[in-house]
């Protein structure tokens, strides 16, 4: 315990020594531009700069990664307050009672209230998770290949669970995820599967350029759709008075442990998310208040709960991560990558023989925490500034990093395309309501799942009686409740609204025209199902028929492909069924007025007839809105393919610089002299991180070699 002790007090050092607190300090710096300016999110920073950790120790890697984490759900919650406009999904609740302090002229204290609150909460995350090391470790010490295949197989009945009503959807990403995964050499045999003959997938798919795809590519693509400021910051609001919100947090000590404490656990749930835990906290501080009424107003209590979960569910999504390689949110999804990255593995090794690595992470917490809360309340006035930039005019800055970090993954072109693949699959993916997690997931744990199914089939003579060992079972029956609870929930759900619309005043117009909660996406619904299911029959085919291929080499992408395929018939019968109930609405006639609630109507009647007042005027404005959306739509594309034009033709060091001043130019509609300074901008900067201070080969055209 005296070691362990001595142990934990040195890795402040070594989070406090030089270089690994200046990459604190920039991962920092980083997270502060990406809380403020929505659109971009934690996930979307950690996938992007991911890559550039490549040449990092362990710690420093995970300083750079975590401190960027830190501040950016630091830096969200103050956008909420001071603009209403949460800079992270996960401060969306900090709207609420935040902003309407606000407009009635307390911001300081708000902010103050935020700031406090979220530093404590932190700290308690971070300590406990220096806690629960101690309590794993003898856990995760008797674990063997059947108890961390079980743990991997229920991680990811979470995620498709929790992706909504898209169950199915779900389990059909996470087993494309796996079959990902499984390209490339099997590890037990050596031969090389789904390869196709193509070189570049002998050795596998790089995560990097995979995760890029997925979180980059469709952020980019939603800033490239903004138009206008985020918000008129001409007049900074004034923060004098945040040390009386200091002490209205303060006192509220235990309720910012009851919320830290339903943040942490909520992080340790795999699939969560800081969103949900953010909105149980504050609906158990409003359970718990003496003023609910005043929830939603500017209650200082609904203020400290939403604060105080944001940062300690940090905490408690690194403790599953760490201690049993299955990361507890999307975020820890990626930062398991960067596990992969350094050549660490998560799990019982992270428990002793790089424990010094674990409790680094205690510490980056802490550290980036406290130096954040400091940096925000001096720069405030700043943060409005930034608040101003026009995020259209970033996508070409952003993209230098996307394109680079995908290619440094092998240093190959390939990697770009795998990238952009990616980013089509996860833009049409949330167009269509398939939810991206689990794909993520099945990938990063695919090797976990295929390597511990395996030692535990053949450490049991090739039996199955590992099945039976407890832990194993209790696991088994966690994995049904996955299942089986939401979908009692759903169906008594049904139930209850059958029974509630049997007393409401019944319509004779169209029915199930806007009640359900998937896209209104037509017949091409059914395209993205009927794209899995031939993935599924070609690798169902590819491993059967095509040569002779061991039993070990093709199992696993069967157990992938074979349900895969099920599922999507499934889903697009699913689909096919949806498209042909599926009728227009009736549309209103010339002169016709919208209909008025009579006396004596409830309250869910007025309802109805509020969304179909609400139908009526949308309807005016269909065209329009029609026309912008394509039109965005238009330049978005074009510019997308211009910059992979740009780079496979004149290479990175050129291709880059002319894509931004073009873009910039022809599309920001930004005067030609800026378009200038910006392309000459973006070269300094390749020549002086690049060439000078890191030299990283870039690539070279394609075309002429340059």
């Amino acid at each position: 315990m005296l070691q362990e002790l001595v142990l934990f007090v040195s890795s402040l050092g070594s989070v406090l020594s030089w270089p690994t607190f200046g990459f604190l300090l920039i991962g920092m710096g980083l997270g502060f531009l990406v809380g403020i300016l929505p659109g971009l999110g934690g996930s979307t920073a950690l996938a992007l700069m991911l890559p550039f950790t490549f040449a990092m120790e362990p710690v420093s890697a995970f300083a750079f990664l975590l401190g960027m984490g830190a501040v950016t759900a630091t830096t969200g919650d103050l956008t909420s307050i001071l603009f209403g406009i949460p800079g992270e999904p996960s401060s969306a609740a900090t709207v609420f009672d935040g902003y309407p302090m606000t407009k009635r002229g307390e911001p300081g204290r708000a902010v103050g209230i935020a700031l406090v609150s979220s530093l404590i909460g932190a700290l308690i995350g971070a300590f406990f998770l220096a806690f629960a090391v101690q309590i794993a470790r003898p856990v995760v010490l008797s674990f063997g290949p059947p108890e961390f295949f079980m743990v991997a197989v229920v991680a990811l009945s979470f995620v498709a669970t929790l992706s909504g009503r898209a169950v199915a959807k779900g389990l059909i990403m996470a087993c494309i995820g796996f079959l990902v995964a499984s390209i490339g050499q099997d590890p037990g045999t050596g031969r090389v599967r789904l390869s196709f003959d193509i070189p570049y997938l002998f050795d596998g798919i790089s995560v990097v350029p995979v995760v890029v795809g997925l979180f980059a590519v469709p952020a980019v693509l939603a800033m490239m759709s903004m138009t206008g400021n985020q918000q008129d910051c001409s007049r900074a609001p004034s923060i004098q008075g945040w040390t009386v919100g200091a002490r209205d947090a303060i006192s509220r000590w235990w309720l910012i442990v009851r919320c830290s404490a339903i943040g942490i656990f909520c992080g340790m749930l795999p699939g969560v998310g800081g969103s949900s835990s953010q909105f149980i906290a504050y609906a158990h501080a409003k359970q718990t208040s003496k003023a609910p009424h005043e929830f939603g107003t500017g209650s200082v209590d609904g203020l400290v709960a939403a604060g105080s979960v944001n940062n300690a569910k940090e905490g408690g999504d690194l403790v599953p991560t760490v201690g049993f390689g299955v990361p507890g949110s999307g975020q820890m999804a990626i930062l398991l990558s960067a596990f992969l990255i350094t050549g660490l593995t998560p799990g019982p090794a992270m428990l002793t023989d790089h424990l010094d690595v674990t409790f680094s992470m205690v510490w980056t917490l802490v550290v980036a925490n406290i130096i954040g809360v400091i940096l925000c309340l001096v720069f405030l006035k700043q943060i409005c500034g930034i608040t101003r930039l026009p995020v259209r005019r970033l996508v070409p800055f952003l993209l230098v990093f996307i394109a680079i970090g995908a290619f440094t993954a092998t240093n190959s072109w390939n990697d770009v395309m795998v990238m952009l693949a990616f980013g089509v699959i996860a833009v049409f993916a949330g167009r269509w309501g398939w939810p991206l997690p689990p794909l993520l997931l099945g990938l990063v744990l695919g090797p976990m799942i295929e390597s511990n199914y395996f030692l535990s089939y053949e450490l049991d003579d090739e039996g199955f009686s590992w099945l039976g060992r407890p832990l194993v079972l209790v696991m088994i029956g966690l994995l049904a409740l996955s299942f089986g609870v939401p979908r009692l929930k759903r169906w008594i759900d049904r139930r209850a609204q059958r029974s509630v619309s049997g007393d409401l005043p019944h319509d004779d117009g169209p029915a199930e025209t806007a009640t359900t909660n998937e896209p209104a996406v037509g017949r091409w619904r059914v395209v993205f199902s009927a794209a899995a299911l031939l993935v599924a029959l070609v690798v169902i085919w590819q491993m059967q028929f095509a040569g002779d291929i061991p039993l070990r080499t093709k199992q696993f992408p069967l157990l992938a492909a074979v349900p895969m395929a099920l599922l999507s018939a499934y889903q697009l019968l699913v689909d096919l069924r949806a498209l042909r109930r599926r009728r227009p609405p009736a549309q209103p006639t010339t002169g016709a007025t919208p209909p008025v609630p009579q006396p004596g109507t409830t309250a869910e009647g007025n309802q109805q007839v509020a969304i179909l007042e609400q139908v009526a005027v949308d309807t005016d404005v269909t065209s329009f809105a029609r026309e912008e959306a394509s039109s965005i739509t238009w330049k978005a594309t074009v510019a997308f393919a211009l910059f992979f034009v740009c780079l496979y033709v004149c290479g990175f060091t050129i291709g880059m610089p002319l894509f931004a001043g073009l873009y910039l130019l022809l599309i920001a509609r930004v005067k030609w002299w800026g378009a200038l300074l910006a392309a000459a901008a973006t070269y300094g900067f390749l020549w002086l991180v690049f060439i000078q201070v890191a030299p990283i080969p870039l690539m070279p055209s394609q075309v002429f070699g340059w």
